[in-house]
C-alpha cells in the first residue's frame, strides 16, 4: 500500500511538471488559435448564409412573424449567429479532443 501511495503522490508532482502542462494545453491552443482564425475570416459569410437559408423556410417566417407580434423583433438578428455558434461548438470540442 505504501508503494501505491508513493507512486501516486510521484504521479501527481509528475502532472505539475511545466513540460506536461504545456503538452496538455498546447492541442486546446491550437484549436483556440485555428478557431479564432477561421471565425475571424469566415463569421460574417457563414452569419449571412444561415440567415438567407433560414429566411426560405415558411417554417421560419412563421417563427419569425409570431416573434415580431410578442414583440421580439431584436431575436431577429440573434437567431443566425445562435445556430452557428451551437453547431460549431461541438465540433471545436470534437477537433481538441483528436
Amino acid at each position: 500500500m505504501k508503494a501505491m501511495l508513493d507512486a501516486f503522490w510521484r504521479a501527481a508532482a509528475y502532472c505539475l511538471h511545466p513540460r506536461v502542462i504545456l503538452w496538455s494545453l498546447l492541442p486546446l491552443l491550437l484549436t483556440g488559435g485555428t478557431v479564432l482564425g477561421l471565425g475571424w475570416m469566415y463569421w460574417e459569410t457563414t452569419v449571412a448564409t444561415v440567415r438567407a437559408t433560414l429566411e426560405q423556410w415558411s417554417l421560419v417566417a412563421t417563427v419569425m412573424q409570431w416573434l415580431d407580434s410578442v414583440g421580439g423583433a431584436a431575436l431577429h438578428t440573434l437567431i443566425a449567429p445562435l445556430i452557428v455558434v451551437a453547431v460549431v461548438v461541438p465540433l471545436v470540442v470534437i477537433v481538441s479532443l483528436l
